[in-house]
């Protein structure tokens, strides 16, 4: 206990140390509670985080010392496997700043077992932030939670509509939060929540409507409709019928694997993702004036960074360019790919079939991009063949030895 106690102690010395008044000052303006609060960033609080590594019994007592970012890094360290209801049910009680809120749910709860079950219960407490928590749970679930299947999701969008009328600030844009991550989930939960936001918008109600909009407009925008159709491509499983009953079938293109051995199916240029990402988010900075915003962030010592908001747009502007419509088998990547005219001019179909690949200087541009990952699965290739290679594992970076 008194090992314990020095350790608290400590950290709560490295918190202090860390402090920053005029980071308070601009977090307060962002509705960030500045009660007991030192302006310690996240990033630092992570870094602490990494460095203690996982504690329950730490995580409770630094809790319990009131302080906002002791809050934060406790919901960083806790284990959710130790984690109870009733230790949920307590924390949220004290939630007084949607920041804290937000990491609790987002670090520890929604690992938990219990995250669905009160991601329900909590949307009917009476206050703001023990409201919200509930909501964001939904949110983060909606993110985090890969395996789930959408019957999980679809209870909630009744609880979504039920509470979509309170007017407080912070509720309903978790309302709204919860409602959009359902839907950018797949195409069936996203037809479900365009529905639900449809039938929101017509309630008599201001915050109602207004997450509605703000729901569809995103759910049903270009960018969230292409990636869900990409997404829905990329690797679809069939069944087809046969005289005897039905066979799951998984088809993958061959296509995909290019001569040098990598796999387009894994290249984030080809499948868009974060073209369309860059292009959306350049498009809510634009239109939320976010230039005014980081100009005003700017002159607070804790978000100088922001001074490099225009470099930062311009980068964005280029991320926007890196698509790749065609795969490398159908013309696609760099033109002047030695690579693809030595395999083409040889008639082979990759360089799996040839024997100098593990030694061929056509290969090394490559490796800066990639290490050694092409020749990881050239390997495969040539041992496995080509069905077992797109049944396993693919690489698209391997560290050079």
């Amino acid at each position: 206990m008194k090992r314990e106690k020095m350790q608290i102690d400590a950290i709560l010395k490295k918190l202090r140390a860390l402090s920053n008044p005029r980071a308070v000052e601009g977090m307060a303006r962002f509705g960030i509670n500045p009660e007991n609060t030192f302006g310690v960033s996240i990033p630092n609080l992570r870094r602490m985080a990494k460095e203690i590594g996982k504690d329950h019994s730490l995580a409770q007592q630094l809790w319990f010392s009131g302080i906002h970012e002791a809050r934060i890094l406790a919901s960083m360290i806790d284990d959710p496997n130790q984690v109870t209801g009733k230790q949920m049910d307590l924390w949220i009680k004290d939630f007084n700043s949607w920041d804290v809120c937000d990491q609790c749910c987002m670090n520890l709860f929604s690992k938990t077992s219990m995250a669905w079950e009160k991601a329900i219960e909590w949307t009917k407490r009476e206050k703001e932030f023990e409201k919200r928590a509930g909501f964001v749970l939904m949110a983060c679930l909606a993110w985090y939670d890969k395996e789930s299947s959408d019957n999980k999701f679809l209870v909630f969008l009744p609880v979504i509509k039920q509470e979509a009328n309170d007017n407080r600030n912070y509720v309903k844009k978790a309302v709204n939060w919860a409602l959009r991550n359902i839907g950018k989930r797949n195409p069936t939960l996203n037809k479900k929540a365009i529905e639900t936001a449809k039938e929101i918008q017509k309630m008599d109600s201001r915050s109602a409507k207004w997450i509605a909009s703000d729901a569809i407009r995103e759910l049903t925008s270009e960018a969230v409709q292409e990636r869900l159709q990409k997404e829905t491509n990329k690797e679809y499983v069939g069944v087809r019928r046969y005289k005897g009953g039905r066979i799951n079938m998984s088809e993958k293109n061959n296509n995909l694997i290019a001569y040098c051995g990598l796999y387009c199916g894994d290249c984030p240029i080809h499948k868009g993702k974060i073209a369309d990402l860059s292009r959306d988010l350049r498009k809510e900075l634009r239109e939320v004036r976010f230039d005014k915003t980081a100009e005003a962030l700017s002159e607070i010592s804790f978000f100088k960074a922001f001074n490099n908001y225009q470099q930062c747009y311009e980068v964005l502007g280029e991320m926007v360019k890196l698509r790749c419509g065609k795969v490398c088998k159908d013309g696609g990547g760099p033109p002047f790919c030695k690579i693809r005219k030595c395999c083409q001019k040889r008639d082979i179909a990759g360089c799996w079939e040839c024997k100098e690949f593990e030694t061929c200087e056509k290969l090394d541009f490559l490796k800066p991009g990639h290490g050694d990952a092409h020749l990881k699965n050239l390997r495969k290739i040539n041992k496995q063949g080509i069905e077992e290679f797109l049944k396993g594992e693919k690489c698209w970076y391997v560290k050079p030895k």
